[in-house]
């Protein structure tokens, strides 16, 4: 763990070491020593933190810099002899049973402030279908509310957060979270093991194309990806199944904008009609129509 070339462990360890061999040094004068010690373990860990080795968004970076788009060489919007498409209007939509058949689907959640209380935003989603759904509840009780996730029939990408995993279906885990978390446990934790996993695992990517004494993060993680080998490698059996869960995550990205600009919802229906025209607009773009067509279609009776 290092941090501007500065060897934090290394110093940490220096100072243990004094502190054990110092005989004169009450053992209370020890313990204080010993707190303050991993204090400053935990604090440097968390100054090292971004969005490569955390959770942590790109835009909490310092001095972020946008990797630029590369250049197609096309003209803007639709290209020559590009054939258009549409979705067929119905008498009953239902976008719940097509989820439920779909081969994989990817969920996630995020929390959302509703007139000051703590309500979660989820959302399902593939190549073709976006569903979002605000509940009062992160787990279980929300799945069955919903009406989703328990009765998939494929398989489901998530970041391994354990109420999925009470779900009969078959599993497929973000291996975007493994590389952040690799990343942490080698530069923070001097996990060599960890390095070799992440390149690994980027390698495995590139080719298919597409302790109880207390245990720290990193044994947590390498355990991880052991007891759940089938699923953090899915992505090399089945074609349909991405090396990552970043479509059920960029899902839910727009709400995050959302909370930033308006604070939060005034109601749970307002929620859910927020949710139910976000469904509308990312399905149509996952369908090849751009979301002012879609609004008019909608909005003049054509769908």
């Amino acid at each position: 763990m290092k941090i501007e070339n500065i060897d934090i462990q290394a110093t940490i360890e220096k100072a243990q070491a004094v502190i054990y061999q110092d005989e004169h040094m009450s053992s209370a004068t020890k313990s204080m020593f010993e707190v303050l010690i991993l204090i400053i373990g935990l604090l440097a860990n968390r100054i090292n933190l971004n969005s490569t080795n955390s959770s942590k968004p790109p835009s909490s970076d310092p001095n972020r810099k946008k990797k630029p788009k590369p250049k197609s060489g096309r003209n803007k919007g639709g290209q020559k002899d590009h054939v258009g498409t549409t979705l067929k209007k119905v008498d009953d939509p239902d976008i719940i049973e097509p989820m439920k058949a779909a081969a994989v689907a990817h969920a996630d959640e995020t929390g959302i402030n509703m007139s000051g209380d703590r309500f979660w935003l989820h959302c399902v989603s593939n190549d073709f279908w976006t569903f979002y759904y605000p509940h009062e509840k992160r787990g279980t009780e929300a799945f069955e509310a919903i009406g989703v996730l328990p009765g998939l029939r494929g398989i489901l990408c998530h970041d391994h957060w354990k109420p999925y995993y009470k779900l009969d279906c078959i599993h497929a885990l973000c291996n975007g979270h493994h590389l952040r978390e690799l990343t942490r446990a080698w530069e923070q934790d001097d996990q060599q093991w960890a390095q070799d996993m992440k390149d690994l695992l980027e390698k495995i990517n590139a080719k298919v194309n597409r302790c109880r004494i207390k245990k720290s993060k990193s044994r947590n993680l390498l355990e991880r990806l052991r007891d759940f080998e089938d699923d953090v490698l899915r992505f090399m059996e089945n074609e349909q199944v991405a090396f990552s869960n970043n479509l059920g995550e960029n899902g839910i990205r727009m709400t995050k904008v959302q909370q930033k600009i308006s604070g939060c919802f005034r109601s749970i229906e307002g929620a859910k009609i927020f949710c139910r025209i976000r469904s509308y607009l990312s399905t149509c773009r996952k369908q090849g129509i751009k979301a002012s067509h879609a609004l008019d279609l909608l909005f003049n009776g054509k769908l």
